[in-house]
């Protein structure tokens, strides 16, 4: 916005008339790093994502901790490219200093094709664990939305190639908006895409029953503890000490001092989390605060 107050989409010889050839060029040497920020730091989030929810399968955390390495390290070497693509850097906004700059097509063009790559790994990536899952139809409706963003996504990241290649060669590089336009729409879309699976909650909160109570992600269930001291009486409930939502499932302690596991797995997306629980004696009269002993 603010390089369009000083003339960017006007022709360059109409620049300095309606705004400021010098300052136009500046924020568009800053927008153009601003702009591989965003865009690889959507892709980091989104990686990280990924681990969170598959950290247990062991050739899914490698591949995810080898594409956070080389995304990580790109965005450094094409954003330190991108602020010292001429020399002197000042040249970058001043063209008529001596001096010189970087041949922007290829450079363009690689941090495209490196976009596109990386976005249709990110896009592929989950699908085949996806497809494994047993979870409700609500849920697998509320995906669709998400890669099917992403798929647009990636499809706007191979549009915008060409006019951003013509823009590399314009000579009238403030008027010559196309590549400008589709930029804007794909980090801007990435962005709202990397959100989306967290709106589930939201939406799981607001409508239950539409979406379904197995597609919290982040509420556990609460642990229910059992004393079967006597043969042949019924069960007795004591609390965690910890409260509700301590943890998932329920465990029952026999009176033969036997534990009896007793898992209750919630829906949707789930993983293994290993913890250690330990029982002591109590009499039947005491309270119930003191009935477990669970670490």
């Amino acid at each position: 916005m603010f390089m369009v107050q000083n003339g960017y989409g006007h022709h360059l010889e109409a620049v300095p008339i309606v705004g400021n050839t010098r300052t136009v060029f500046l924020l568009y040497w800053l927008v153009q790093q601003v702009y591989k920020i965003s865009l690889h730091l959507v892709k980091i989030s989104l990686v990280l994502f990924y681990f969170r929810l598959f950290n247990t399968i062991r050739w899914f955390k490698w591949v995810s901790m080898t594409l956070l390495v080389v995304i990580a390290s790109y965005t450094l070497i094409s954003v330190f490219l991108g602020f010292f693509q001429c020399a002197p850097v000042s040249k970058a906004w001043i063209r008529t200093q001596p001096g010189k700059c970087i041949d922007l097509t290829p450079f363009w063009t690689s941090n495209a094709s490196f976009s596109i790559s990386t976005d249709l790994i990110l896009l592929l990536l989950p699908i085949p664990l996806l497809l494994k899952l047993r979870i409700p139809l609500g849920q697998k409706l509320g995906l669709i939305p998400v890669f099917g963003l992403g798929a647009f996504v990636t499809a706007i990241s191979i549009v915008r190639l060409a006019p951003l290649r013509r823009a590399a060669d314009s000579d009238d590089i403030t008027f010559d908006l196309e590549g400008t336009m589709w930029t804007i729409l794909e980090v801007n879309l990435a962005s709202i895409c990397a959100s989306l699976p967290w709106t589930w909650v939201l939406l799981t909160q607001l409508f239950p029953g539409t979406f379904g109570r197995g597609s919290k992600m982040s509420t556990p269930r609460s642990v229910e503890v059992y004393d079967r001291s006597k043969a042949g009486t019924p069960w007795s409930r004591a609390e965690s000490k910890y409260g509700a939502g301590a943890y998932m499932g329920k465990y029952a302690v026999g009176s033969n001092g036997s534990n009896d596991a007793i898992v209750t797995p919630p829906r949707g997306i789930q993983k293994t989390v290993d913890y250690t629980v330990e029982f002591s004696r109590y009499k039947s009269d005491s309270p119930v605060s003191d009935r477990s002993n669970m670490v």
